[in-house]
């Protein structure tokens, strides 16, 4: 059976484009299938960064963000976890312009 490839993991961020027409609307929020979060951990992965293909807005979130400030999400699509639009940084800066900030610059 084939695996669909959802993002990429590169210098410790999970890289994943969406569309926010399919973000979740009540609440606004970006969701992931757990199983698809801890991948990225194991990858190496310590923040997340979503570009939106139709705006071109960039989020971007720490993991353990979405874990400690997230949420369980049930609507039928298997085991999802989400973070509120409120949440995630979106600068208009992509998360490798903002890592010196968290002095993660050297990694």
């Amino acid at each position: 059976m084939g695996r669909r490839v959802v993002g990429e993991v590169r210098e410790g961020v999970f890289y994943k484009r969406l569309r926010a027409s399919h973000f979740l609307r009540t609440p606004p929020a970006i969701a992931f299938d757990v199983s698809t979060l801890r991948e990225a951990e194991r990858a190496g992965a310590c923040y997340v960064e979503i570009t939106d293909l139709e705006s071109g807005r960039v989020y971007w979130a720490a993991i353990s963000t979405i874990w400690e400030r997230g949420f369980p999400v049930n609507r039928g699509h298997g085991e999802q976890w989400g973070l509120a639009l409120g949440k995630w940084g979106h600068k208009g800066e992509s998360l490798a312009e903002q890592l010196p900030l968290f002095g993660r610059g050297g990694q």
